[in-house]
């Protein structure tokens, strides 16, 4: 119903403004309707000058951002974070090696020694293995 509508309304515009040009070059005389659809034309085309202007204005600022300043910006960054984080490690390195928490004993030798104590005399790591069942034969085959 509204397609109706609005197709009639604009061929009823389009009739009319057929008929105002006829009207105007048999007369000579301009009428303020035409005269008011050449200035919203002349302004429009204005506009679309100067939106054009903008874009290429835009698309060179942006080009040249994106491509100069923000990987500038960005390397600066990242160096600026690794000598901040440099002196942060060192700070706390510093600090942790007077720190009473690597004086403490943590039983860690400890537990070493009872490992290498406890599998004294068994041979070397390529030497085959024996178990007490005898699962292995002298030629090297399970049996």
């Amino acid at each position: 119903m509204y397609l109706i509508g609005i197709f009639l309304f604009s061929g009823i515009v389009s009739a009319s403004l057929i008929i105002v040009k006829r009207l105007e070059e048999k007369r000579q005389k301009t009428f303020p309707l035409l005269n008011l659809i050449s200035r919203g034309d002349i302004r429009i085309r204005e506009l679309s000058h100067d939106a054009t202007h903008w874009y290429a204005e835009f698309k060179e600022w942006s080009e040249h951002f994106f491509r100069k300043q923000v990987p500038m910006h960005f390397r600066s960054f990242v160096n600026k974070l690794k000598s901040y984080i440099q002196n942060r490690t060192k700070k706390h390195i510093n600090s942790l090696r007077a720190s009473k928490l690597l004086k403490k004993s943590d039983g860690l030798p400890e537990f070493f020694e009872r490992i290498s104590s406890t599998d004294k005399g068994r041979g070397e790591i390529n030497d085959p293995y024996i178990d007490e069942e005898g699962g292995q034969n002298k030629e090297g085959e399970l049996e």
